[in-house]
Parts: structure tokens; sequence; C-alpha cells
């Protein structure tokens, strides 16, 4: 079981998903009747779910499906639903009932609020479930992880490690960094984030 969060919004989580769900399928660790998806909070269309449904024809499951693209309390608040952890924790517990393995997907980083007091950290605890911050690999991406990390850590949840996703942002493009010296760059603030965290990058045979 595993909780797949991130260090904002929009950085890979679900292609992290996609990827890790093909590589346990394709190696014959799990068939496709023994794994499931769960996305607990979906704030926007189309969906996660439906994209990891077409691309990997695994069951996918959502507590609360929402309309409009936003943090979790402001959406659910625009169709007066109020969004319940206690609902998010019984549905999971149905799921590992039938399941061998759940992939679970947050809404946006780890301190986006799913209603009027709790956070996806929040939401991560009560699942007691191991979490994989994603992270971009350019530019912000040291502050951004380690903010994350420190957050969950401080709550006392249980951190896999990072997956760097393949999502780039353009901006070191206006300052004319070439690919290499991007690249040596993003490792660069790799290293600094494994230092601080002494955590690690990991790989899809980690979770084997």
């Amino acid at each position: 079981m595993l909780f797949i969060t991130a260090t904002d919004t929009d950085v890979g989580k679900t292609f992290f998903a996609k990827s890790l769900i093909k590589f346990l399928l394709n190696n014959n660790i799990y068939s496709s009747k023994e794994i499931c998806y769960f996305k607990p909070i979906q704030a926007g269309i189309p969906t996660d779910f439906d994209e990891i449904k077409n691309e990997t024809k695994i069951d996918v499951y959502c507590s609360y499906p929402l309309n409009f693209p936003a943090s979790p309390d402001y959406a659910s608040s625009l169709e007066q639903i109020k969004i319940s952890s206690d609902k998010i924790q019984n549905d999971f517990l149905e799921l590992q009932n039938k399941y061998k393995y759940i992939i679970v997907e947050g809404a946006g980083g780890v301190a986006v609020p799913i209603n009027d007091k709790e956070l996806i950290s929040d939401l991560i605890k009560k699942l007691n479930l191991e979490t994989v911050i994603v992270t971009r690999p350019d530019l912000g991406t040291i502050n951004h992880s380690l903010i994350s990390f420190e957050h969950l850590n401080n709550k006392n949840i249980k951190i896999k490690g990072f997956y760097v996703s393949a999502k780039t942002r353009t901006i070191s493009e206006q300052y004319n960094i070439s690919e290499e010296k991007k690249y040596v760059q993003n490792s660069k603030a790799l290293e600094s984030i494994i230092k601080f965290t002494k955590s690690k990058i990991l790989k899809f045979s980690d979770f084997v």
C-alpha cells in the first residue's frame, strides 16, 4: 500500500502512479485483479482516475469526484459537499479487503486542505500509509522538497523517499542554460535534497 503525494500540484503524481502500476503488472508482481488505484478526492475534469483506468485497465475508485479544479476544501464547497476523512478511511478499508495492493493518490501538495480542519497530510496519517513525495527535477525543487519533507516528518508520517518527476519547467531557458548545465544543476539540487533529508531517490524496483 502506498500514498503518492507531491511538493505541488501538476508535478506528476498521476504519471508516477501510472508508471508504477505498469511496472507492477508488466513484471507479474501483481495481476490486474490484485491491484487498484484510489483517488480519494478528485478536483477537476478530466479526471486522474479516468486516465489511470484508460491506460492500465485496473479498477479505480474515488470517494469525492468534484468538478472544479481547485483545492478540495474550496471545490467541495462549490457543490455544497463536506469532505469527510472518515468516509475516505472507510472506503479505503473496504478496498483493503478486496485487493492486495492499493495505490492512493492525493490532491495537490502535502499541505492542501481537504476541509476546514484537515490537510492532505492528515489524510495520509489517518490511512497509516507510507508515502512517496513526487518532486520536480528543476529550479525551486530544493525548497519545495525540503518543506514538504519537514511537514510530513513533523507529523511522524512514514516517508519512503522521493520520486523525481519527468515534468520540467522552462524557466531556465530564459537564462540560456544549456541542457548539459541544466542536468548538472538538477543533479546538484537532488544531491542537496538527499543530504538534508537523509532520504533516497526511488526507483520502481524499490516497490517490489
